[in-house]
């Protein structure tokens, strides 16, 4: 994964956690252009200013217990201020656009915000589920919006769903493999930290597997070749990933999994 040395921007866009908002944002576009829902402008504001907000709050929190651990660490603690202001931006923005979301997202927000609210307070009660649970609610968070609007769900949808969270799965893990350390004291006995590493190599493998397989269902149901396609490509981003994390910069390779995720753009537009 080469990125030039003095690229400032990509940590900043990374470090700050611009890349996850605008994967979040891509698929959201590829499951409303996918599904034939159009997703009205103020829902993608929404996600984009929570995603900013909640990711950026909780590197806030973790740097209570963790100061100085990663490169991701030290920059949030020298950049404390901006992290704060940018959280207290996008929190406000999404607070500002929330009356202007139509009926048909509301009970679908509700039910995502209540599966986030469950993850944050039961805390480390549901550790050994965090990263199946990031799976499954990012997955809604994408999907519904395209869904509530459809006047015709695709045939083959339930296989493209889960196809997608299991290569979000697969990201999660290969993101979390990094994190390995600090989790021993932000969320001790994950999934992740009572796995060894081979194992872990073992789970990006059945996870490949189990991504091929759900695809082939996708494609007998009738999702077209060049979204599978695509799909499949995210999902061989993961574990590439995580054989390179030895030899590259972890904030060189949390960037590669974030940008893989974005790839729902090119898939949206295959469609």
């Amino acid at each position: 994964f080469y990125l030039p040395e003095d690229m400032r921007l990509l940590r900043w866009v990374h470090f700050l956690c611009a890349d996850v908002a605008v994967s979040v944002l891509a698929g959201i576009f590829f499951f409303s252009r996918l599904i034939g829902g159009k997703v009205q402008w103020e829902v993608y504001v929404l996600a984009g200013a929570a995603t900013l907000a909640l990711y950026n709050l909780d590197h806030l929190w973790d740097l209570r217990l963790i100061s100085d651990a990663s490169e991701r660490r030290r920059f949030h603690q020298d950049h404390r201020k901006i992290l704060m202001i940018l959280s207290v931006f996008s929190f406000s923005t999404a607070i500002i656009v929330l009356p202007f979301i139509g009926q048909p997202y509301r009970l679908p927000g509700a039910l995502l915000f209540v599966c986030v609210a469950i993850c944050v307070l039961a805390g480390r009660r549901l550790r050994r589920l965090r990263e199946p649970a990031v799976a499954a609610i990012y997955t809604l968070a994408v999907a519904s919006p395209g869904l509530v609007n459809a006047r015709v769900v695709p045939a083959g949808m339930i296989w493209l769903l889960g196809l997608y969270t299991i290569v979000v799965y697969a990201n999660t893990m290969a993101s979390s493999c990094m994190d390995i350390h600090e989790d021993q004291v932000l969320t001790p006995g994950s999934a992740l930290e009572m796995m060894s590493l081979r194992r872990h190599g073992w789970t990006q493998g059945i996870s490949l597997a189990l991504a091929f397989l759900t695809g082939l269902g996708a494609l007998a149901a009738g999702i077209k070749v060049q979204v599978v396609l695509v799909v499949w490509m995210i999902g061989l981003v993961p574990p590439v990933v995580y054989h390179r994390r030895a030899v590259s910069q972890e904030w060189k390779l949390r960037l590669w999994l974030e940008l893989s995720l974005s790839l729902g753009f090119l898939a949206a537009w295959l469609t």
